[in-house]
């Protein structure tokens, strides 16, 4: 559960691109999650995996499943859960991927505009034959050129999941 924080922002931004280029029709069946994504969405939770070990987050958690086995943390009752802060800590990850992805959904939102006002000022130009390829084309691009912005915001909220990790294990402690 607490491994799914770090991740799913990822998988929630690269859903948001996936729809915006309209790939979201090419969906893949995922076996770990018995629900399907989409290509974009799995190449942002690869590299965001690859991104945890490089940041050696993964001793994080594993310091915070030895805490979870502490007497103190053992002794928690149910009514003492911090629940308002748990759900709030999942209630902000799709924030997170939202804002990961923002300036390139930004941009994919100019281009759809720009084809929007060429449909209009050239009827005989079809959206959906052109403007297709132009958008994939064009988002493709962006995916390559923003990639080092979108690192860095993976990398800033995987440091805000871990203060939202550390806050609900100080809650349940203190």
């Amino acid at each position: 559960l607490v491994l799914g924080l770090f991740f799913w922002p990822a998988r929630i931004g690269g859903s948001y691109v996936a729809q915006e280029l309209g790939l979201s029709l090419a969906a893949i069946s995922d076996p770990g999650s018995q629900d399907s994504s989409t290509l974009v969405s799995r190449l942002f939770e690869a590299f965001s995996v690859l991104l945890f070990f490089a940041l050696k987050l993964h001793h994080f958690v594993i310091m915070t499943i030895h805490l979870s086995f502490n007497q103190a943390l053992t002794q928690v009752g149910l009514l003492e859960l911090p629940t308002e802060e748990l759900v709030s800590a999942f209630n902000r990850v799709s924030d997170y991927g939202l804002l990961i992805m923002a300036p390139l959904m930004v941009l994919l939102m100019l281009v759809s505009l720009v084809l929007a006002f060429l449909n209009r000022a050239a009827p005989a130009l079809n959206l959906f034959t052109v403007g297709m390829s132009i958008r994939v084309g064009f988002g493709g691009l962006l995916l390559f050129l923003f990639s080092p912005v979108i690192f860095g915001a993976m990398e800033l909220y995987f440091y805000r999941v871990q203060e939202d990790i550390e806050f609900l294990i100080q809650s349940m402690v203190g």
